[in-house]
């Protein structure tokens, strides 16, 4: 697990990672180019309902919480994700340290 993180830190030290909100795709490479083009809103999307559906029902197994978010994600438009996403614009984003965190 160790050598294939390093082996993916090394190579994105030396590729272009553009990171960009967009409609039409959650992400894509263009080889020939050198250049990964991430679109954070799916992830972020996913995460917002995962924990919302956490607070709304409390009485969920994690396996019920994790499969009814990636059901309701995958079932929305790329508009929709998009302005779930952005709801993070004004929301406040705090670090919290975790024993395996590594630098």
């Amino acid at each position: 697990m160790q050598t294939e993180i390093s082996r993916i830190r090394r190579y994105l030290r030396t590729q272009t990672v553009i990171v960009r909100w967009m409609t039409e795709h959650s992400g894509y490479t263009m080889p020939d180019l050198d250049t990964i083009y991430v679109n954070p809103a799916w992830e972020i999307a996913r995460i917002l309902v995962h924990e919302t559906y956490h607070s709304l029902h409390p009485d969920w197994a994690e396996v019920r919480v994790e499969a009814a978010a990636v059901a309701l994600v995958d079932g929305l438009s790329s508009r929709q994700v998009l302005e779930l996403a952005k709801l993070c614009d004004g929301m406040t984003w705090t670090r919290k340290e975790r024993k395996d965190d590594v630098a």
